[in-house]
């Protein structure tokens, strides 16, 4: 049996242990701390901004985004799959399907690569018609789709005990500093995953990974059902059942301060009131995190050594 390291406790990290585990494989997966996960997660296709395109760094060429895309949509189309199952199948990983409302105000949306395969799809009139029980704003266009959505942290502890009870074990308060650094602790491991996120720039060392500050608004609106991603004013409002209102969002490309804005907050109560004037009123709670992004996207390669 391969002892296999896997560095990083978010989902990726956790996930891939999983799946290491269910291959007969055995799993340590060491971590600084525990994953930083926002409440409500939601599934979109396509997958947002996987090339890493940022207007503070230089872009990648064209065909690193194209190939970086490519890669990511066919990832997502899979994990679509097995999200949907675990909705259907698994009640306890918290994952629910919930309908999603993609509107555009001005302009066209591209074609959706995923409309012969999304559950539900629809795009033009029959969504606008359903968008206008949605909000007063009116839009030129928009396209809908039944996603997954959970609850982050439930998701998290789910996979942890699912790799648990294969055998994986989880340690947390490793301070790794390079990749060498881990098979000189475990000198019996023989092969080592990197799914560190934003400490991929320290431990391998990658200086195309940086931080992008996300901040978030919780709301109580149960009355909320479904998601809905906004251009015009730029806002999403993302439901889960049983949770708060998730409304966003900011995106800050190089901020790494997880202090709260409390402009931000107020810019993004008002943003989501006007697409839903419901949410008008509400007081919220910010959540902040920072994002991983990577110039040139996602990287996923062997390296022998």
């Amino acid at each position: 049996m391969v002892l296999v390291l896997v560095l990083g406790s978010g989902v990726s990290g956790l996930t891939c242990g999983l799946e290491l585990a269910r291959a007969g494989h055995q799993v340590e997966l060491w971590a600084d701390s525990r994953g930083m996960a926002p409440s409500n997660w939601i599934w979109e296709f396509p997958p947002y901004n996987v090339a890493g395109i940022s207007d503070l760094i230089p872009s990648p060429p064209e065909t690193v985004i194209r190939q970086s895309e490519a890669r990511a949509n066919n990832w997502a189309k899979e994990s679509y799959k097995e999200f949907m199952r675990l909705a259907v199948e698994v009640p306890e990983a918290h994952v629910h399907l919930v309908p999603v409302f993609n509107l555009s105000r001005h302009e066209k949306l591209p074609p959706n690569s995923g409309a012969d395969w999304l559950k539900d799809y629809q795009r033009g009139p029959p969504v606008l018609k359903g968008a206008a029980a949605l909000t007063p704003l009116t839009y030129t266009d928009g396209e809908s789709y039944t996603a997954t959505a959970c609850h982050g942290p439930w998701y998290l502890k789910w996979l942890r005990a699912e790799l648990e009870q294969l055998g994986g074990t989880v340690r947390y308060g490793k301070h790794i500093k390079s990749i060498s650094e881990c098979f000189t602790q475990e000198p019996g491991a023989s092969v080592m995953v990197n799914c560190t996120g934003l400490g991929a720039r320290e431990i391998v060392p990658d200086a195309n990974v940086y931080p992008c500050k996300g901040q978030l608004v919780h709301v109580a609106a149960p009355w909320i059902e479904c998601t809905i991603f906004s251009d015009d004013p730029a806002a999403y409002a993302i439901a889960v059942p049983g949770q708060d209102l998730e409304l966003g969002g900011t995106a800050q490309d190089l901020e790494q301060d997880r202090k709260p804005n409390q402009e931000a907050l107020h810019q993004i109560l008002s943003t989501n009131a006007q697409v839903q004037p419901s949410l008008s009123g509400l007081k919220g709670d910010a959540w902040v995190g920072l994002r991983p992004k990577r110039s040139g996207g996602i990287q996923l390669e062997l390296s022998l050594g």
